[in-house]
């Protein structure tokens, strides 16, 4: 595995989680179980990839803590994207990974 010195620390400890979950899926367990997901960002990514990108968002950003973390900067009443910079900060991910995950588990409709 190679990494880009030139990504920021969010985007290689998402990379590095992605990387565990093909190690997990594809390599120890050789699984073959399809999984869908919000991750799609390009329609020519394949399983594996969706399922990797699942695994990490749902590894760095458990869905109990990340909601109940959004719920709470929700009730301080900040803009959207102040809570997707905090969320970024507090889970130390991508603030693309935090708007699909917002999107995943639904709490844009509460």
């Amino acid at each position: 595995m190679i990494l880009n010195n030139q990504d920021t620390d969010k985007h290689i400890l998402f990379t590095l989680a992605h990387e565990l979950a093909h190690y997990i899926f594809d390599y120890i367990s050789d699984s073959s179980e399809e999984y869908s997901n919000s991750y799609r960002t390009n329609e020519s990514q394949t399983d594996s990839e969706l399922r990797a990108n699942r695994f990490a968002a749902s590894f760095l950003m458990p869905a109990s803590s990340f909601s109940n973390t959004y719920k709470a900067l929700l009730k301080d009443k900040k803009d959207k994207e102040t809570i997707i910079k905090k969320l970024a900060d507090i889970f130390n991910v991508p603030g693309t990974a935090v708007r699909i995950r917002i999107e995943e588990l639904e709490l844009d409709n509460e």
